[in-house]
């Protein structure tokens, strides 16, 4: 089984910091930590906040140092092209938990025997989207996060070392 991506390794990196996305990253240092604190990914209001303007976005858009793992998140391009089928269901689920950030979600279900390296009884590549699951939203399916309800005591969150999100240990 693949081991989990050292997203810190890779931030730092010299051939992840290399070019003008590498001019990018020295230059945000506040970003990087926040996108390793959330899993290697971060926002692009976070972005914004760490000094970034709109055109250094793009450009690290273009340039392909950033990709995006969803709408208005970004990871570091190289990171996440590196990632096995595992890794990028991991990257998803980050995304999502800080896309739903304000239901204060959860990774859940399947998602979380991932994010949790635990064998799974389908392939990772069957895993269409991330689960997540919330008290504070009805449960519902979209094309790219499926969304569960239910009561989530905080005794029943575990936080994955270096992920910085919880993870629901129903079942787990």
């Amino acid at each position: 089984m693949p081991r989990p991506v050292n997203f810190r390794r890779l931030w730092t990196s010299r051939a992840a910091l290399a070019g003008d996305a590498g001019t990018i990253a020295m230059v945000f240092p506040h970003l990087m930590s926040v996108a390793l604190r959330q899993g290697g990914v971060f926002t692009v209001e976070q972005a914004r906040s760490a000094g970034c303007s709109d055109a250094e976005i793009r450009q690290c858009l273009r340039s392909g140092a950033w990709t995006s793992v969803r709408r208005g998140v970004y990871a570091e391009g190289r990171t996440a092209s590196r990632l096995d089928e595992a890794g990028g269901h991991r990257l998803a689920c980050a995304a999502a938990v800080l896309a739903y950030r304000r239901s204060d979600p959860v990774v859940s279900h399947e998602s979380a025997a991932v994010m949790h390296d635990l064998p799974l009884l389908t392939e990772t590549s069957a895993l269409a989207a991330p689960s997540l699951t919330s008290d504070r939203r009805e449960a519902r399916t979209r094309p790219d996060v499926r969304l569960h309800a239910a009561a989530l005591p905080r005794g029943h969150r575990t936080n994955v070392a270096g992920g910085g999100h919880d993870c629901g240990s129903y079942g787990l």
